[in-house]
């Protein structure tokens, strides 16, 4: 039985260290201050480093432990990492260049136009009469309801439900469903249209009086702020509330719930069949039009649709609720998603107004401008050539571990390699994204109004639903290239590289191939390693989608080859608690692999011999810690101890101690001898 317990130290005395890593004068070096770029670099990387500590018994406090000791958890956090720690660096950034007066190349009307969104959405003290007023019209013009007054005020005879839905969605509203127009899994020439249920119960909060409570404290507040009377809003609140405990009643429970992404969940059909199944009480092709603000979609056009039950049974709630509580649930859905702009609502959740501001950009693909500033000022030609060579040779080492292999048949070995060889490569994102003139026309349709930000809020959803149903699909686009991700997105074959993760001290133009090998390539491998051991994805290959998927043969080929990882993972224990091996095995397999593989193109690669001051390290060691820094990070215990239990949830140190564990070359790179907790005589491959 193998246990961890994070933070242990195992020291050394110095002359150890320095046979095994000529690492001796490091913490002396650490004291000195450097002039040039290279002793920086080679600083900074030495710094995260605790030399006293034995790689062999524990390569992560090795490679982790100076960073630790620098950074330490915050009281109010459950865990802090390198990556952590990069985007919330990051995300400071990309709001500094909405902030500042004085950022290059602010001629660009985008850039401009973001900014007029943000600083009138930040504004410490709002115009409380204007939200309000703004709001009420709004109201208004969906056809106003009964909770508030309303200039207008509702009518039951002229009340039109086809109409309160047209109006709504074409804003922000999203009662009873959302469509979103995106590159439908099946179709390759044209945008389609998918529509999905958005909600958040499964059915059983409903039933609860605490959940009724919340809801009526968080509602009435609200219409008392919009001129409403309390006993008059509590009941007519209420009456909405009971509504959506029907609706309720036909959500699929949460963790069955079908997400987009999942085409065996989505149902095809075409938009008269969509029509059919409704019933009569909306006309789809009219909704679509008010809502696009064009004519995009005929009887005979395709759809994909999630949660056809729901669809199917929703006509008949509608129907037999009365028109003044459809109307209240409607513009009470559409007011909801207001509230968080009023001053009363500001964000409780930790995150500052500033922030929040921030969210909305990002959360509707907007931060489009602001990522060609940030590619323009991190991500160098250097930097990017780099990181293309290391990416292409990673591609050609898994081309070459395919056709060697003797454990995949033909038919497997051809899918995998036609695979890998049309797998787009997206490194900080498109050749466009630093063109902010093609931005700009990009964004042309975006309006913004200085001071006005429902009317914003409503610029910024007519501009997403301009896009064109029947204009051919766009190539993925990397957006938000601040955040420290790499990732491998199965749908378009895609490995994406943002340019917040191709940031000191994971990556830079000037480290040794080694070091960048071991941190970006191997975590490359892992995200490829990590799609195809999935059981069935469907992706973008050569200009058509195609299905892939492991085929039973090889399915059965990988279980048994984890099976040795299986059993590592069984006799590792966590703060006196034992892991599953069955439950966490795809992170360990993906891990191996992207070891494996990076390690390989590593060593067949053409290599500079640039190296850095203050790291008195073999190439090979400079490896292994380039791969073990990526995982830098510490976790409160508890917090751990709940996530155990979480395929999801591996720590960090367990995934470098068990990467270490398998591999000789490791063993070879630090001389450890057969005691090593990172030597033992039985080791673990699956690739």
């Amino acid at each position: 039985m193998i246990s961890f317990k994070m933070g242990m130290l195992f020291l050394l005395a110095s002359d150890y260290v320095t046979n095994a890593t000529g690492m001796s004068s490091t913490q002396n070096n650490m004291q000195s201050v450097c002039q040039t770029k290279d002793c920086r670099l080679g600083q900074q990387i030495a710094r995260m480093m605790d030399t006293r500590v034995d790689p062999c018994e524990d390569m992560y406090q090795f490679s982790c432990g100076g960073w630790i000791r620098d950074n330490p958890l915050p009281d109010t956090t459950e865990y802090l990492t390198l990556i952590d720690k990069l985007e919330s660096q990051n995300r400071k950034e990309m709001i500094q260049f909405l902030e500042s007066d004085d950022v290059k190349c602010l001629n660009s009307t985008a850039v401009e136009k973001l900014r007029t969104i943000f600083k009138t959405c930040v504004k410490t003290e709002p115009n409380d009469a204007l939200l309000y007023r703004s709001l009420v019209n709004y109201i208004d013009y969906i056809g106003s309801w009964t909770v508030t007054p309303t200039p207008g005020g509702w009518n039951e005879a002229s009340w039109s439900l086809q109409q309160a839905l047209e109006k709504s969605h074409s804003l922000w509203g999203n009662s009873f469903w959302t469509y979103f127009i995106s590159r439908r899994i099946l179709n390759v020439r044209q945008n389609g249209l998918m529509n999905e249920v958005q909600t958040k119960t499964n059915g059983n909060p409903f039933d609860e009086p605490a959940f009724k409570e919340a809801f009526m404290n968080e509602t009435v507040p609200l219409a008392l702020l919009l001129g409403g009377e309390e006993q008059t809003a509590r009941d007519k609140l209420e009456a909405v509330y009971e509504f959506q405990k029907n609706l309720s009643k036909i959500f699929r429970p949460a963790d069955l719930k079908v997400q987009a992404s999942n085409i065996t969940s989505v149902k095809k059909m075409t938009v008269g069949e969509f029509q059919t199944l409704l019933g009569s009480w909306i006309d789809v092709d009219k909704y679509f039009s008010a809502v696009a603000g064009q004519t995009f979609v005929t009887k005979d056009d395709e759809m994909n649709v999630i949660d056809f039950d729901y669809f199917k049974r929703l006509g008949y709630i509608i129907q037999e609720t009365d028109k003044e509580v459809l109307a209240n649930y409607i513009v009470y859905n559409f007011v909801k998603l207001a509230r968080s702009y009023f001053p009363s609502y500001m964000p409780t959740n930790g995150n500052s107004r500033t922030e929040e501001c921030f969210e909305l950009l990002v959360t509707n693909d907007l931060v489009c401008p602001l990522d060609s500033l940030f590619i323009k000022k991190h991500l160098s030609p250097q930097l990017h050539s780099k990181v293309a060579l290391i990416v292409n040779g990673l591609e050609h080492q898994f081309v070459k571990t395919f056709e060697d292999s003797d454990w995949m048949d033909s038919k497997d070995k051809s899918e995998l390699i036609s695979r890998l060889k049309f797998m787009d490569i997206l490194i900080g994102g498109e050749d466009w994204i630093t063109d902010l003139v093609k931005i700009d026309q990009k964004y042309e349709a975006l309006e913004a109004v200085e001071g006005d930000y429902l009317q914003n809020r409503a610029n910024i959803v007519r501009f997403r639903k301009n896009k064109k149903a029947r204009s051919p699909p766009e190539k993925l686009v990397l957006f938000s290239s601040y955040h420290p991700y790499l990732e491998y997105e199965a749908n378009y074959n895609a490995l994406k590289l943002h340019a917040g993760i191709l940031m000191e001290p994971l990556a830079s133009a000037s480290y040794p191939d080694a070091y960048m090998y071991g941190s970006i390539g191997t975590i490359s491998g892992n995200r490829i390693i990590d799609g195809l051991v999935r059981d069935r994805h469907y992706y973008y290959n050569n200009d058509s989608y195609e299905e892939y998927f492991l085929l039973n043969s090889m399915d059965r080929t990988l279980t048994n080859r984890s099976q040795c990882l299986k059993d590592q993972i069984d006799s590792y224990q966590l703060h006196g608690e034992n892991l599953s091996g069955q439950l966490k095995i795809d992170p360990f397999i993906a891990d191996n692999g992207g070891f494996t593989l990076s390690y390989g193109a590593y060593k067949n690669a053409f290599k500079s011999k640039h190296t850095l001051p203050n790291l008195n390290l073999t190439e090979d060691q400079l490896f292994f810690v380039g791969l073990s820094q990526y995982y830098c990070g510490h976790y409160d215990p508890e917090y751990e101890l709940n996530k155990i239990n979480d395929d999801d949830h591996v720590p960090d140190k367990l995934r470098v101690f068990n990467v270490m564990a398998n591999s000789p070359e490791f063993a070879r790179a630090f001389k450890c001898s057969e005691r090593s907790a990172l030597n033992p005589e039985k080791k673990c491959s699956v690739w």
